[in-house]
């Protein structure tokens, strides 16, 4: 045989006709006993004909013959599994593509062999990884199969950035843009669960983070620059036909729909880092509001793939960073109008029907005040109510039950309309109604989660539902004063010196506080605008409506009391017997806030020393890049492993400096600059110290203004030189963003000294946002999101955050003016309530008459049906 072969090859045949006479006495390998002999020589040919040969032909001709004694299950030759086994592989990786078949046949066959061979099988898995991933190419069935070469071979994973990239790639591009025939749809579906399993493994490894966001970053790219005309093409058809496009049947992701199983490799990623891809996405300023309406027009049809995913929540994440934006909540709404029939459409499909309950509830819930996107679900709501309830499937029962929760809970939120609800009430009759009381649990469960006060029922007034605190209202790029105003509030001590002040006319900024600190401690409202506040406290550099820099806003702030509670102190006659008395009584932002610096200068040549004193309100940590070489113009995050922590920066600003060589000191002793040494130390630590971390720069090279975002260590406890002072974190102001000149500003802190309630309790106060908060998950966070930078510290000292705190003594003259505010709150919640009590005495009314025999008591039309429901849009 092995001679045979070789007179085929050595004949005056054309390449074709060779070829062709090579295939036809191999395919015989199968059908005739070879023995051990033959076997041997015809794969002793094959490996000269691939590893010696320098033309293609002779290369691919050996490849042909030993995958056909492969095929024909002739097992490789133990000699051939040797040291020069790297050397055949190189030259096997050399041979065209278009015979990635055979090859993969004889990787294989080579893994397989060597697996439980110590010493070759590491060197067969490295050369594999290095040139396996030069076979991809855009067809789904090789690159399933270099998949599950993985699966079966983990070591063959590439270990290099650019491979692993190039395969994440190749697998988005490959799925995108695969067209798929209707009867291949099971052989599509097991490769893309191959993929989603592969990289399910993938990502949960550490050293993968990167790829992981670069993945990503692809997927988001693809999807926010896919063709308007498809988006266009959804909304169109979701209003045009009352029941959505059909998707009844999994071939309907046939056609215009490629970037639907996308979803599979979503679902592949951590839901933690999820949520935070979203929110950057989200907040980036990077990214215009058409491409993220067409990124989340595409997130909400991947509820379409039949498969386990997680499509359901991605959509409620990118729901609730749109509406957590301050300004793209439109974003939301928009797309939901728009899709929300493709999603409604889905409850007739079993492998979707439950995240399209997830998804269609998430939308209904933020559509408080605008019954028509409820309204339009009901035709189809009711086609599926219809064609399931004579079903006696437990699972159909079960979803039906869910329906109609769905459905009583809405038309409470949207009364008066029922001539557009008597037909799906018909509909559901036979299904259990939900009780009263399970309702009114879900709407204040929904108003206690999203705050929407539209969806309230409650017996008593609704109250603010984060432990009495109160948000504040962005009213244009305010965050930056916002989380600065919280901080202060949760500082004790300024604000009950604040509340128990008497300000007159000439300090305007702190009588204002007093009333804003009022209204933040005594308003039944969830959250307050601090307009009049901004109005006397803003810089006046400070341009309306644009972000600025909160640490520079603070100091203002502080800077101004100071200077107007010392001008008031100034025309006020001082007696001998106040002359002494401590300053506490005589500048409240001293007394607080500022501390004192000594500066110790000492010549290096005449031994003099220098010392001056220097007042500060907030204390600066220079936050540098961990490599000594200067930041690449990008300004890219670091890398680095180790991470320096707030402590160590503190300490290390009181280590020795020294002046030498450009950076002499001018000695006046000496009258010439001299080499010097200084150092600092706080000599009066003040009760409240303020860490400013200094991680904005300016890089001559480029001149960019950068954002340096090294990572640090934080902890509640800083400690001093004097080991009787140590300082207790109590508020962080967050500045989240890519540079210095965009980004938004949110606030973590807690009570400056100890309170009632779980010691260590945080609160993350987002404009009007609240929500309970831990240290350990702002620590996680900050680790994750480099963009996310603590930027402000609020400490208070040791003797400071002892105290008990007491109740605030608010003005009288401010508690009369916050109670008028709050019975006006208290009439509007009352109107409120009525109005849903009388919806829902209406549904309850209904369920008697309904499930009874008899006739329903009145005239359906005249004052105790249905119809008596007032039209009201609230």
């Amino acid at each position: 045989m092995e001679v045979l072969l070789r007179g085929v090859l050595m004949s005056e045949h054309s390449q074709d006709l060779k070829k062709q006479l090579i295939q036809k006495i191999s395919s015989n390998f199968s059908q005739q006993t070879l023995n051990q002999v033959e076997c041997d020589k015809i794969y002793a040919l094959t490996l000269e004909l691939i590893q010696t040969s320098d033309d293609a032909f002779s290369k691919e001709i050996g490849l042909l013959c030993m995958s056909a004694l492969l095929e024909s299950g002739i097992s490789l030759p133990r000699w051939l599994i040797s040291a020069e086994l790297t050397i055949f592989l190189e030259k096997l990786f050399q041979i065209q593509k278009e015979n990635f078949n055979s090859i993969l046949l004889v990787v294989q066959a080579i893994l397989e062999e060597t697996k439980e061979d110590g010493s070759l099988y590491p060197l067969v898995t490295e050369q594999v990884s290095q040139r396996i991933v030069d076979l991809i190419d855009d067809n789904i069935n090789i690159l399933a199969k270099i998949v599950e070469l993985f699966e079966n071979h983990s070591k063959c994973v590439p270990s290099s950035v650019s491979s692993k990239l190039k395969l994440c790639r190749s697998m988005v591009n490959v799925v995108s843009r695969f067209q798929l025939d209707s009867d291949k749809l099971i052989v599509f579906f097991q490769q893309i669960y191959l993929f989603q399993r592969f990289l399910t493994k993938f990502f949960s490894q550490e050293e993968n983070t990167e790829i992981l966001k670069s993945f990503l970053n692809l997927l988001f790219a693809l999807i926010s620059s896919y063709p308007s005309s498809f988006v266009s093409t959804a909304a169109a058809t979701s209003s045009a036909s009352p029941s959505g496009p059909s998707m009844s049947s999994p071939s309907a992701l046939v056609t215009d729909r490629g970037l639907i199983p996308l979803v599979a490799f979503v679902s592949s990623v951590p839901e933690s880092f999820l949520d935070m891809a979203v929110r950057s996405v989200v907040f980036s300023e990077d990214v215009s509001e058409s491409e993220l309406k067409r990124a989340f027009t595409i997130v909400v049809q991947w509820i379409y793939w039949p498969l386990p995913s997680m499509s359901a929540y991605l959509i409620q994440l990118f729901i609730k960073h749109l509406l957590s934006h301050p300004t793209r909540k439109d974003t939301f709404y928009q797309v939901a109008r728009s899709t929300i029939l493709l999603v409604t459409d889905q409850f007739k499909v079993v492998p979707t029907r439950k995240s399209a309950m997830i998804v269609l509830s998430e939308m209904l819930i933020h559509f408080p005040n605008e019954p028509e996107p409820f309204h339009s679900t009901l035709p189809i709501l009711s086609e599926v109510v219809s064609s399931l309830k004579h079903d006696n499937n437990p699972e159909n029962s079960k979803f039906l039950l869910g329906i109609s929760m769905l459905i009583h809970i809405n038309m409470v939120v949207h009364p008066g309309y029922p001539d557009m609800y008597s037909q799906i009430l018909r509909d559901l009759e036979g299904i259990p109604v939900p009780d009263e009381a399970l309702i009114q649990e879900h709407l204040r469960r929904v108003e206690s989660k999203r705050c929407i006060q539209s969806c309230a029922i409650s017996s008593s007034l609704a109250v603010k539902p984060f432990d009495g605190l109160t948000g504040l209202q962005n009213l244009g790029n305010t965050c930056y004063a916002n989380c600065v105003i919280q901080a202060l509030n949760m500082c004790y001590q300024f604000k009950s010196a604040v509340l128990e002040d008497v300000c007159t006319g000439i300090q305007p900024v702190k009588k204002s506080f007093r009333k804003l600190f009022a209204s933040l401690t005594l308003s039944q409202r969830p959250d307050v605008a601090p307009e009049d506040f901004l109005q006397v406290s803003c810089p006046p550099w400070f341009t309306s409506g644009h972000q600025q820099d909160c640490s520079e806003y603070l100091r203002y702030v502080l800077d101004t009391i100071r200077e107007q509670e010392l001008e008031e102190s100034s025309r006020i006659p001082v007696s001998e017997e106040q002359i002494d008395e401590p300053r506490s009584s005589m500048n409240l932002i001293e007394n607080l806030f500022e501390g004192v610096l000594r500066l110790s200068t000492t010549c290096l040549v005449c031994q003099s020393v220098s010392e001056r004193s220097e007042k500060f309100l907030d204390y600066s940590l220079f936050v540098h890049q961990p490599s000594p070489s200067p930041p690449p113009p990008s300004c890219q995050d670091d890398t680095s492993s180790s991470k320096l922590s707030v402590q160590k920066l503190f300490d290390q600003s009181f280590q020795v400096e020294k002046f030498q060589n450009e950076n002499q000191y001018f000695c006046e002793k000496c009258a010439h600059f001299c080499d010097a040494e200084r150092i600092s130390q706080i000599a009066y630590y003040p009760k409240i110290l303020l860490l400013t971390l200094n991680r904005f720069s300016f890089q001559r090279e480029t001149n960019v203004h950068c954002k340096i975002k090294t990572l640090l260590d934080y902890s509640t406890q800083l400690t001093t030189p004097h080991a009787d002072i140590y300082y207790s974190l109590f508020a962080i102001v967050v500045h989240s963003g890519e540079s210095p000149n965009s980004g938004h500003y949110y606030a973590i802190a807690r009570q400056s000294v100890t309170q009632e309630g779980p010691e260590g309790l945080f609160y993350l106060f987002n404009d009007h946002r609240l929500s309970r908060y831990s240290f350990e998950e702002f620590t996680r966070i900050a680790d994750v999101f480099k963009s996310d930078s603590p930027y402000v510290l609020f400490y208070a000292r040791n003797d400071q955050m002892n105290e008990r705190a007491e109740a605030f003594r608010v003005p009288a003259e401010l508690c009369d003016e916050i109670a008028k505010d709050n019975c006006k709150y208290a009439e509007e919640q009352k109107r409120q309530k009525e109005q849903n009590e009388s919806l829902l005495s209406n549904v309850a009314h209904y369920k008697r008459w309904h499930d009874s025999s008899d006739d329903p008591p009145g005239n359906c039309g005249g004052p105790s049906g249905l119809d008596s429901m007032p039209r009201f849009v609230y």
